[in-house]
């Protein structure tokens, strides 16, 4: 049923205050969780609280490699007995409307709030942690450290590899759509909803060009399919892009050798 349906079910069972997730390909520095509980319980109007991770891979090693660098504004909240500086995202719903900043094993969240606004959205196979972010915001403020507590490894089984592009963003263009018509319960400001507009146009230029690299075969299905016509009819998508036309008919020559789907296709 998909990592949205796993993780409400996490967090229907867990009887504790706070529920935190660590997928199977992370893991905990030492005083993880201990940095993430005593963040949310710090300041009683905290709905999620987080930190960054030290991405791995096959070329070594990446420190700070999910939020450090990401988060443009922040409201410094001070240390206490020498620990990290902990800030507030000042409006978490603008931090992150165009993409989750948030390692979701470095997370931490109010079981009570992530209950009461539907948990996450479990039609989504990708993205259903940053859907969820964005109902948290509207529960309570969100705060954060900058240290790694988290190893957060990339391999070729996992949905940050190269392979899975053309599935992600298009997943990522399904949740702007649903943000866009109010389906996964986030409300919206009007400047956030013009920001949403801008952020559907260059995912849409994003989506095709990762559906055109399949092949002319894929690429005719894609701009047919729901997500596809929610944005346009497939002549709208070949008089905007008409280069990702061209580029599915190169890749299904070049990488398939088959002149008669081209033709076909065509």
């Amino acid at each position: 049923m998909g990592p949205g349906a796993a993780r409400n079910r996490g967090i229907a069972y867990a009887s504790t205050r706070y529920v935190g997730f660590l997928d199977s390909d992370d893991e905990y520095l030492p005083d993880a969780l201990e940095t993430l509980i005593s963040m949310a319980g710090r300041y009683p109007d905290v709905a999620l609280s987080f930190a960054d991770a030290t991405v791995v891979s096959s070329g070594g090693e990446e420190h700070h490699g999910l939020v450090g660098g990401k988060v443009l504004q922040k409201e410094e909240l001070g240390s206490k007995d020498g620990e990290e500086t902990v800030f507030r995202l000042p409006n978490a719903t603008t931090a992150l409307l165009k993409a989750s900043i948030i390692p979701t094993s470095a997370t931490c969240f109010r079981r009570d709030a992530a209950v009461r606004v539907g948990g996450m959205p479990e039609s989504f196979r990708a993205g259903e942690d940053w859907l969820f972010w964005l109902r948290l915001a509207g529960e309570g403020s969100f705060v954060f450290q900058l240290r790694d507590i988290v190893l957060h490894h990339r391999h070729s089984g996992n949905l940050t590899h190269p392979d899975s592009a053309e599935f992600v963003s298009r997943e990522k263009l399904r949740g702007y759509i649903a943000l866009e018509r109010g389906h996964v319960g986030v409300r919206l400001s009007s400047d956030q909803k013009r920001a949403l507009g801008r952020h559907i146009e260059r995912q849409a230029r994003t989506w095709r060009y990762n559906l055109s690299r399949l092949g002319l075969r894929d690429y005719a299905h894609g701009i047919r399919s729901e997500v596809g016509r929610s944005i346009g009819s497939p002549i709208r998508h070949v008089i905007d892009d008409p280069r990702a036309l061209l580029r599915a008919a190169y890749w299904s020559v070049d990488h398939f050798g088959n002149r008669r789907e081209v033709a076909q296709g065509l």
